[in-house]
C-alpha cells in the first residue's frame, strides 16, 4: 500500500502517458510518500517514510486496522493498492471516511482462484470503482474481464526487470567465486522473496537429488525473507548434508548478475500461475 500526498503530482500522473512502474520510488522525488506494508526493511525503500503494519498477513483484520489508522497519520491524495484486498480496503475507507483520494490498483497474479475463490470473484465488480488498474499483460486484463472487472481506466505495465549491463569479467568473477565457495561444477539459482509459498524447500531438496545422481551442482538463493524461514531452509540444507552446496546471498541490487553467472534457474512456486521471473 503506497500513499502519496501531492495534488499536482496527481494531475500530472493521470494526464501523463508515461508508465510509472516503481511508483513509490519514482514519485518520492516529487511528493511526500509513505509505504504501508508488513515488516518493511528493504533497503530500496530507505528514502520512503514507512507506516509499518504489525499484521503477519496482508489479508487480515489487523492489516485493515493498520491502514485505517494510517489515514489519520497521513492524509493521502493517491493510494496505490498492490492487490485486490488492499484495493477493497481503500475503496471502503474512501467511502466511509468521505475521502477524495485517487486509487490505483496493481494486480500481479494471473491465477483464477485468487485468494477467496468464489467470494473474491463476487467482489471484483466493486473494484470497478478504482480510478486506475495496472495489469501485467493483455492476457491478464482479458482474464479479469471475464469475472466482471472492467475499470474505467487501465494500463498494461509489464513487470519487467530492466536488465543492467554487466562487465563480462565481473560476471565471470562472480561465477568463479560461487563455484569455488561450493566446490561445484554447475550453478542453479532462485531469485525472489523467501516465503513459504515459493517452496524453496523443494529447491534445496532438488539440489540434493541432483548431487545424489552424480552431478556436482550448487544452489544459489538470492533474496530476503523472515529470519525464521531462512533459518528453516538453512537447517534443511544441513539435515540433507548439502549445506556446503547452498548459498544464501541475502538482498541484492543486482539479481540479474546472479542469473547471468548461473547455469539454470529453478522456481518451484505455488504462489503464482507462473513465476513472475518468466514474465520478466
Amino acid at each position: 500500500m503506497i500513499i502519496i500526498n501531492n495534488r499536482n503530482f496527481i494531475k500530472n500522473f493521470f494526464t501523463s502517458h508515461e508508465d510509472i512502474v516503481f511508483l513509490a520510488t519514482s514519485s518520492s522525488k516529487y511528493a511526500e510518500v509513505a509505504f504501508l506494508g508488513i515488516g518493511i526493511s528493504d533497503p530500496r525503500y530507505r528514502n520512503i517514510n514507512p507506516l509499518e503494519a504489525k499484521a503477519r498477513k496482508s489479508i487480515s483484520f489487523k492489516y485493515f486496522l493498520d491502514f485505517w489508522n494510517s489515514l489519520n497519520i497521513f492524509n493521502p491524495d493517491i493510494v496505490h493498492a498492490t492487490g485486490m484486498y488492499t484495493g477493497l480496503i481503500a475503496l471502503f475507507a474512501r467511502s466511509v471516511r468521505r475521502k477524495k483520494y485517487k486509487i490505483i490498483m496493481t494486480l500481479h497474479h494471473t491465477s483464477a482462484k485468487f485468494r477467496f475463490n468464489f467470494f473474491a470473484r463476487r467482489l471484483l465488480v466493486v473494484l470497478n470503482k478504482t480510478d486506475l488498474v495496472h495489469y501485467l499483460t493483455e492476457y491478464q486484463k482479458d482474464f479479469y474481464v471475464k469475472f466482471g472487472l472492467v475499470p474505467h481506466k487501465y494500463k498494461i505495465i509489464p513487470n519487467i526487470v530492466f536488465t543492467q549491463s554487466f562487465n563480462e569479467n565481473d560476471v565471470n568473477n562472480l561465477r568463479s567465486k560461487l563455484l569455488n565457495d561450493t566446490s561445484a561444477n554447475w550453478l542453479i539459482v532462485s531469485v525472489g522473496r523467501l516465503v513459504e509459498s515459493k517452496q524453496l524447500e523443494i529447491f534445496i531438496e532438488t539440489i540434493q537429488k541432483i548431487n545424489q545422481n552424480g552431478y556436482n551442482v550448487a544452489g544459489i538463493i538470492v533474496g530476503t525473507g523472515e529470519k525464521s524461514y531462512v533459518q528453516k531452509l538453512s537447517d534443511l540444507s544441513h539435515s540433507l548434508n548439502i549445506a556446503s552446496k547452498i548459498i544464501f546471498t541475502g538482498f541484492s541490487t543486482q539479481p540479474e548478475m546472479y542469473i547471468k553467472a548461473c547455469d539454470f534457474c529453478l522456481f518451484p512456486t505455488l504462489a503464482e500461475a507462473l513465476p513472475l521471473f518468466i514474465l520478466e
